[in-house]
């Protein structure tokens, strides 16, 4: 009989799947290493991704200490709210 929705399952189930899914992405990366300039290129994409995200949560970070909030970049927007609201309520 089903007692109800076990959230440790579901906690298990998301770090397989972020684990499988570094595992596929490490093998396509070491993949790269034969076509070098692919590889740079990926590499110095993902760098420059890496930076702008870095600088937008600290632009964040900063905002929220000055009290801010609602100018933080990183929300959602209402109508998402809104969603995630009503499928976690029900």
């Amino acid at each position: 009989m089903l007692n109800g929705i076990n959230p440790c399952a579901f906690a298990v189930m998301m770090f397989a799947t972020y684990l499988l899914l570094g595992m596929r992405i490490l093998k396509f990366l070491s993949f790269l290493n034969e076509f070098p300039v692919v590889a740079k290129c990926v590499y110095l994409l993902a760098a420059i991704g890496t930076l702008v995200l870095a600088f937008l949560s600290l632009c964040d970070a900063y905002k929220a200490k000055q009290g801010k909030v609602k100018e933080i970049s990183g929300l959602l927007s209402q109508d998402w709210h809104e969603i995630m609201h009503t499928v976690v309520t029900e």
